[in-house]
């Protein structure tokens, strides 16, 4: 997941961190490469009730920063 400026579409690292943070506190690991970008790592082996609610809870913490 590549983590940019909303406005200036640039690289942003601070944002980034921001996020795993917020992703972390839903409960979703996700990795901060120490760059603009995130990984998300499931197993390959993850149910889809799991995936699906992973992706949920990912989705509920990125909004939560946006509010």
């Amino acid at each position: 997941l590549h983590v940019c400026d909303p406005t200036s579409g640039e690289p942003d690292d601070r944002r980034a961190a921001d996020w795993t943070w917020a992703a972390v506190r839903h409960g979703v690991m996700v990795f901060h490469t120490m760059r603009s970008t995130l990984k998300v790592c499931p197993p390959l082996t993850i149910p889809d009730e799991a995936l699906r609610e992973g992706i949920e809870a990912l989705g509920t913490a990125l909004q939560s920063l946006d509010a």
